[in-house]
C-alpha cells in the first residue's frame, strides 16, 4: 500500500467501503488504479460487477433486449489541483 504517489507515478491499491444502490448497502473491497500526472491531476479508476438481484432490482421484461442480472460498473474520477488558497 503506497503512502505517497510521485508525479508521473501510478499505483494499484485496494479500497474498502460501502456500496449503496437502490436502498441496499453492501460492504466491498475493490482494486483501484491511481495515477498522478506531472501537473498534479489525480485519476482514480475502478470497475466491479454488481448483481441486480443483490440490490432488489427487478430486470425489465418489456424491453426487446434482455438485461443480464450481472452488470459491470466502471468508475473514473479526476481531481485537479486548485489555484485558490485553502480555507
Amino acid at each position: 500500500t503506497p503512502t505517497s504517489l510521485a508525479p508521473g507515478g501510478a499505483a494499484r491499491v485496494t479500497v474498502a467501503g460501502t456500496f449503496d444502490l437502490h436502498g441496499v448497502s453492501r460492504e466491498m473491497e475493490l482494486p483501484v488504479e491511481l495515477a498522478l500526472a506531472a501537473d498534479g491531476t489525480l485519476t482514480v479508476r475502478a470497475q466491479f460487477n454488481v448483481l441486480l438481484t443483490d440490490h432488489q432490482i427487478d430486470r425489465p421484461k418489456v424491453l426487446m433486449l434482455k438485461l443480464a442480472d450481472e452488470q459491470k460498473v466502471r468508475v473514473s474520477l479526476t481531481a485537479r489541483p486548485t489555484t485558490e488558497p485553502a480555507r
